[in-house]
């Protein structure tokens, strides 16, 4: 049932909603104080240290929010929170819909086959048999891998992987897809079928966080970026704007 407030659809509007509060995560330290050299002396007496620091990000409808920083910054932690893999310390993660998420390496089934894998992922959105057959053959038919679809995902090179995850996170019908590294390991041929479907998607009001070292792939998709600088945020805000900045950090760094 809908509901009207100011003349929208108050239902259709929460649905769409895609919030992250206060986010913190806190990582224990594996140490063998016996072995610690006095240089990393303060490390001795430490028992963990936070990865993100109170993180806040909304996201619209359609909208892209890339994520940037040095190594270490936290942007993988962040992104495996957003995508639901991994689970915050402390704060508040709201999103209604299937999210999806691609990487290099990490959420697909090791010792399944690529077709086995794509089959598990479609069988969670419960759809009926035509059209879940016609969703693996658009997965099959988009990411190209022919023979070695079946077989296990371990033997795939890096660029395989991503071909792999990137075709199911894109057409498992995602209302958020979380990409994590991820576009810089494909082909150029490929990387021009990726471009035109995230496009589409977006224009269709699926939104996306895009974790990338390749600043060109952020700014190539992103209306707003977060930098993230040990574990906290000192930049949230449109996305040449953010670059601009960042790009004279590494002097000041």
């Amino acid at each position: 049932m809908a509901f009207f407030e100011n003349g929208f659809m108050k239902q259709e509007f929460d649905m769409q909603k895609i919030e992250i509060k206060y986010i913190t995560k806190e990582l224990p330290l594996i140490v063998d104080k016996k072995r610690v050299s006095k240089i990393a002396l303060p490390v001795e007496k430490a028992e963990s240290f936070w990865a993100l620091r109170g993180i806040s990000l909304a996201i619209n409808p359609g909208e892209a929010i890339g994520l940037i920083g040095i190594n270490g910054s936290g942007k993988q932690v962040l992104a495996e929170i957003i995508a639901g893999r991994l689970k915050q310390t402390t704060g508040f993660r709201t999103i209604q819909g299937r999210t999806t998420y691609a990487s290099s390496r990490g959420g697909l089934e090791e010792g399944s086959t690529g077709f086995e894998n794509l089959q598990a992922e479609i069988d969670k959105i419960e759809l009926d048999e035509i059209k879940a057959s016609h969703l693996i053959n658009g997965i099959v038919d988009f990411c190209e891998l022919g023979e070695w679809l079946y077989r296990p995902v371990r033997e795939y090179s890096v660029g395989m992987y991503a071909r792999l995850s990137l075709a199911i996170a894109l057409f498992t019908e995602p209302q958020l897809v979380v990409l994590n590294n991820v576009l810089n390991l494909i082909d150029i041929p490929f990387s021009k079928r990726v471009n035109q479907k995230i496009t589409e998607l977006k224009d269709s009001g699926v939104s996306f966080v895009i974790a990338d070292n390749n600043l060109v792939n952020v700014e190539r998709f992103c209306e707003r970026t977060l930098w993230l600088q040990f574990g906290m945020n000192p930049s949230l805000a449109k996305t040449s704007d953010v670059m601009l900045q960042f790009e004279y950090f590494p002097d000041w760094f």
